[in-house]
């Protein structure tokens, strides 16, 4: 559930023209995602100060997508028959050797972040 409603603010980021489908990646693999690697979101919180989670929330809450429709842009490429890697095209194009290069580096990442947690 975590992993979806991530994924529903992030395509709605995107639709909106908010930020695009590279600055959202960016967003997640840089900020949240390398934080979220050594603590959970709970543990933020309590690092970041409750008070100041508080206050953020007071505002920014009302302004989350809390759609429960499949997000337009999710819908696009579905209907287009864009599944992502295995259809050779998605958010991203996979084309060609694109698929293989794209496992290959996200297999590399996985692993090294890995060994720099857990070594």
């Amino acid at each position: 559930r975590l992993q979806f409603a991530v994924l529903r603010e992030a395509l709605d980021l995107v639709q909106s023209g908010v930020i695009s489908k590279e600055g959202i990646d960016d967003v997640m693999k840089y900020g949240l995602g390398f934080r979220y690697a050594c603590l959970g979101p709970l543990e933020v919180s309590d690092f970041g100060g409750l008070d100041t989670f508080y206050h953020i929330s007071s505002y920014l809450m009302k302004d989350l997508c809390n759609s429960g429709d499949v997000p337009e842009l999710m819908k696009q490429h579905y209907d287009a028959g864009e599944y992502g890697v295995k259809s050779s095209a998605g958010f991203y194009d996979y084309s060609g050797d694109k698929a293989q290069q794209a496992t290959k580096a996200r297999d590399e990442k996985f692993l090294k972040l890995y060994h720099a947690l857990y070594e």
